[in-house]
């Protein structure tokens, strides 16, 4: 890999099919930089419906001869850059998508800022370079978490600022909510705004065979190969409440949906809707219900959507409303938080966060 070389993979469940994503012509690339407004230099990598928005110094990209699949639902993207792998069946009821980050130029990856904004879901993190600083902040309040190097943890307020201090490798799996307890072996709400260690799960011994796995792996496919068997030898068979997991479902897809309507269509009382539901996922789903909405607004402005459309498409009355409920979930205006970072050809706005084709949440 030639220095400054920024690598982003994401191996997405929806989304792993044999066929190859197509890659954009120069003049597409040119029209989508001059509409999503970005200074510098940069790509544009299409993951299965969306693209990945990577900046970084400027550098001759080699084109590789595409690859046939070397094993199961793997396919090699003629684009320099990126390969997609379709997660195994075997943690399909787990696992919405993983992203594996692969910048081995040190140089390259100190000069990058990931923020990840709150999310309804949980991630399981493995990191196999340099550990990275990870910052928490809402508004004034901020808190610096320790150098783990494999954590579990959800946003449920504030964002993270995680800052590479070397080579970056991390492997973030971005968990199904309603079965994210099945693997935590604890309450959802003793995940939010914190970073809990692997080791403080499961097994020391079981988590440092799975950092040597996966440290010792050549390619993306054998660490995701590494994660994913870590991953089903640690799922316990104990099932989520369906009721909830439905509540789950519909309210990623519909933010706006009535508490009243919610309990109507789970035939349950709203009193029974708020405590089940909060003891299944650590909030009310009225809380959840905003995060979801955020996550909408993040996708939809990723896509390229200007400020009043991400408004309309989200389900906000106006565009004072989104920068009222982004702000306070978030700590600071949609404006602050993305600067002017922004992708193109999101499959649609009004796609459900984690259920769309590639959706990546992670603003670089």
């Amino acid at each position: 890999m030639r220095p400054g070389c920024l690598v982003a993979k994401c191996f997405n469940g929806n989304n792993g099919g044999q066929k190859k994503p197509r890659t954009t012509s120069k003049c597409a690339q040119h029209r989508m930089r001059r509409r999503a407004g970005l200074g510098g230099p940069f790509w544009l990598l299409q993951q299965g419906g969306a693209f990945l928005v990577v900046t970084g110094p400027a550098i001759g990209l080699p084109q590789p001869e595409p690859q046939p699949p070397k094993s199961g639902g793997e396919h090699i993207v003629p684009d320099g850059f990126s390969t997609s792998i379709r997660p195994s069946a075997a943690v399909a009821d787990l696992v919405e998508a993983i992203w594996d980050w692969d910048i081995p130029d040190g140089d390259a990856a100190t000069a990058l800022t990931i923020k990840v904004p709150p999310s309804t879901a949980p991630y399981f993190v493995v990191q196999y370079r340099t550990l990275t600083h990870c910052r928490w902040q809402l508004g004034d309040d901020s808190y610096d978490h320790k150098n783990y190097g494999h954590v579990l943890t959800q946003t449920q307020s504030g964002s993270f600022a995680i800052s590479p201090r070397g080579p970056l490798g991390v492997i973030t799996v971005r968990l199904k909510p309603e079965a994210a307890s099945r693997l935590a072996r604890a309450s959802m709400h003793e995940l939010m705004n914190v970073k809990i260690g692997l080791r403080n799960i499961f097994r020391d011994r079981d988590i440092a065979l799975l950092e040597e796995r996966v440290m010792e792996a050549g390619s993306s496919s054998e660490r995701i190969a590494c994660v994913e068997r870590f991953l089903v030898q640690n799922l316990r068979q104990d099932r989520e409440d369906p009721v909830f997991s439905r509540a789950s479902s519909w309210l990623r897809r519909n933010p706006g949906l009535r508490m009243q309507k919610l309990a109507s269509l789970l035939d349950i009382s709203e009193r029974q809707l708020s405590r089940g539901f909060r003891a299944a996922f650590g909030t009310s789903p009225k809380q959840y219900a905003r995060l979801a909405r955020i996550e909408k607004v993040v996708a939809a402005r990723k896509s390229g959507l200007g400020w009043t459309d991400v408004a309309y498409a989200c389900g906000f009355a106006d565009q004072a409303h989104l920068i009222h409920d982004f702000s306070t979930i978030v700590g600071g205006t949609p404006a602050e938080f993305f600067g002017t970072t922004r992708g193109c050809n999101f499959r649609g706005a009004d796609a459900a966060p984690g259920m769309a084709d590639s959706y990546n949440p992670f603003i670089v």
